[in-house]
């Protein structure tokens, strides 16, 4: 069997190296919209946000979240943070 697969030339730098950055922003950029990733992202947030009150020491005034990927930023949302970091944003 072989594998191949295409490269999109909007995703290489002037040097001809593959641009990571932009390709990640461009996907979740896309998925931000998805109906169905939105539902299941919400759904984990919301699934998750008890346990971590639970067990982590969270203060909403000062526990700072870092968010990757995060697109509509659910789970700053459900933990209720004031502040949060999203490094690809």
């Amino acid at each position: 069997m072989s594998h191949h697969h295409h490269h999109d030339p909007h995703h290489h730098s002037s040097e001809g190296k593959h641009d990571y950055a932009k390709a990640n922003a461009e996907h979740f950029d896309k998925e931000s919209k998805n109906q169905e990733m939105i539902k299941a992202g919400t759904e984990l947030a919301q699934l998750s946000a008890p346990y971590i009150l639970k067990h982590y020491n969270f203060n909403k005034e000062t526990t700072e979240v870092l968010d990757f990927a995060a697109g509509w930023g659910m789970p700053v949302q459900v933990l209720h943070s004031s502040r949060s970091s999203g490094p690809d944003s």
